[in-house]
């Protein structure tokens, strides 16, 4: 079993935070566990008729990648390409992997 020198629970933007953090300081020894089969949190998951944040859009930027949002309160749609928007610039992909149990 492979040991990881950080590991983050979440891809949301938490997780996404953290991994380009830990980046900038140089560490790459680390693995995002998600329990879904896909990388970006909630925002990519609740795709419902009229899903969209509850808060200012522009508290969902970070603020080393600000973005400009077509409305104060964004549609899921646009929350969800600005997290791709991170997770590949990023290459947050990469470093993820499905928990399928308690231990990576």
């Amino acid at each position: 079993m492979k040991k990881y020198k950080v590991i983050i629970i979440g891809s949301d933007f938490g997780g996404q935070c953290a991994a380009i953090n830990l980046f900038k300081q140089g560490i790459s020894d680390f693995i995002i566990l998600e329990r879904r089969d896909f990388v970006g949190g909630t925002c990519c998951q609740n795709s419902y008729p009229g899903a969209a944040v509850d808060v200012q859009s522009p508290l969902y930027s970070f603020s080393f990648k600000p973005y400009l949002w077509s409305q104060m309160y964004a549609e899921q749609s646009e929350l969800e390409h600005y997290t791709r928007l991170i997770i590949d610039k990023y290459k947050l992909g990469e470093g993820y992997r499905k928990n399928k149990g308690p231990f990576p």
